[in-house]
């Protein structure tokens, strides 16, 4: 007999930092609208496909074109809290 898992439904609350609203506020069209239907997914499914742990850290990553939506999950209060968005480059994770 094989079981499925299946995923919680659970729709939980997505806020963003001030540093990350800023930088979202910088993005140009389309890229914007593409980075903000990543966050917009992140309600549903807090672990999307190809989405990264970050090595010796709390926080996740979602890929968006270019662009890394950097987030933490805090299960307690039903809440991701977008701490960065930031454009790939070699130093986009380094003050995290």
């Amino acid at each position: 007999m094989k079981r499925t898992l299946e995923k919680k439904n659970i729709n939980v609350r997505v806020e963003i930092a001030k540093k990350a609203l800023k930088s979202y506020e910088r993005i140009p069209e389309p890229e914007r609208t593409q980075v903000r239907q990543g966050i917009l997914n992140l309600r549903q499914d807090q672990h999307p496909p190809r989405s990264t742990r970050l090595i010796n850290s709390e926080f996740y990553r979602i890929r968006s074109g270019s662009w890394r939506i950097i987030y933490h999950i805090e299960q307690d209060k039903d809440l991701v809290l977008v701490i960065q968005i930031k454009r790939r480059n070699e130093k986009t994770y380094k003050d995290i």
